[in-house]
């Protein structure tokens, strides 16, 4: 299923990688924050009768021969307005030992990707460090997404029922339905005992799978204080200031 709202979680795994790799590019982050509600929008889509949850799971994104490419555990969290994504450098495949070695020593390996459309604004904090960048989400980015989700349409077909990780589920085919484009289909497996809650995703692409697993799923509203930057971070205006922090941060430790 090359579902339209895809770009955003690629997006986020951009994200995450120049994060570890202390994201050298600003203009290229600013560009990415402004697709960033395409995430929340995908998971609301996704699962409309659970748009409060919390999960652990992992994203894989395959080849067409279904050979794994990349592996991305995740702590996801989302509200009606609010939407997080947390993602831990140190277990991320395939990054090079060194540049996990260089976040972590940094306290930029752990990140949290905050969407809050109600603040038209974007997060990236990183909580080992105390401190975060914003990013503020154009109008038009906002005006065209409202638009979008609205024309998009998912029809789902059952094909049976299984269970996946003691969960029941039925197996559903999703077609994603959008004016003046092809359909174009993905595989969803629903957890029967979640309130339909997708624990199993399986989308094409285009250029491979991208296959989604969560676990520990909670199907409740999540605690706000996830969706709260601490009053104790420290905003930086673009990431050059903020890495220049990190560094200031490791000198004292090894001064001390």
């Amino acid at each position: 299923m090359k579902l339209k709202l895809i770009p955003a979680l690629r997006v986020a795994c951009c994200l995450m990688f120049f994060s570890g790799l202390n994201f050298t590019a600003m203009a290229q982050f600013t560009s990415m924050a402004s697709k960033a509600p395409w995430l929340q929008s995908f998971f609301a889509k996704m699962n409309p009768n659970t748009p409060e949850f919390s999960a652990t799971g992992n994203l894989d994104m395959c080849d067409p021969s279904g050979t794994i490419r990349m592996e991305l555990p995740m702590d996801v969290a989302a509200t009606t307005n609010a939407f997080r994504w947390e993602v831990d450098a140190s277990k991320f495949w395939p990054m090079p030992p060194e540049v996990k070695a260089m976040a972590k020593q940094m306290h930029t390996d752990k990140t949290v990707f905050l969407v809050k459309t109600d603040e038209q604004n974007v997060y990236m904090i990183y909580p080992d460090l105390q401190a975060y960048l914003q990013f503020p989400i154009p109008a038009s980015a906002l005006a065209e997404f409202d638009a979008s989700s609205k024309s998009v349409q998912f029809q789902k077909t059952p094909l049976g029922r299984e269970f996946v990780d003691g969960h029941p589920c039925i197996r559903n085919k999703v077609t994603d339905v959008e004016p003046n484009s092809p359909p174009e289909q993905g595989l969803m497996w629903n957890a029967t005992d979640l309130q339909g809650f997708p624990i199993k995703m399986d989308l094409d692409t285009g250029r491979g799978l991208m296959k989604f697993n969560f676990q520990n799923v909670v199907v409740q509203s999540p605690n706000p204080s996830l969706f709260e930057i601490p009053v104790n971070y420290k905003l930086f205006r673009n990431s050059a200031e903020l890495m220049e922090y990190a560094k200031s941060q490791v000198s004292a430790q090894n001064t001390n």
